[in-house]
């Protein structure tokens, strides 16, 4: 729950992700919900769609891992 006014920080791994080859034998290998997914800018959509205001947004692409953040208020 998030009062009127509050801030949400949300950091997440991008479906983007699962596009490399080590991704793809891994969900293959697991019962990971990926097709169920948000990417980032879907993610940003729903967020406006439901009343946040999206104070900034990111990602980060590591070696292994590629990550969004977004900030958004209530």
């Amino acid at each position: 729950m998030l009062k009127k006014g509050g801030v949400v920080f949300i950091l997440d791994m991008s479906i983007e992700d699962f596009g490399s080859v080590w991704r793809k034998i891994l969900k293959l290998a697991t019962a990971h919900p990926y097709t169920s997914m948000y990417n980032r800018i879907e993610f940003v959509d729903y967020l406006q769609k439901t009343g946040f205001k999206i104070i900034d947004t990111a990602s980060s692409k590591k070696i292994f891992n590629q990550y969004f953040v977004i900030v958004a208020q209530k």
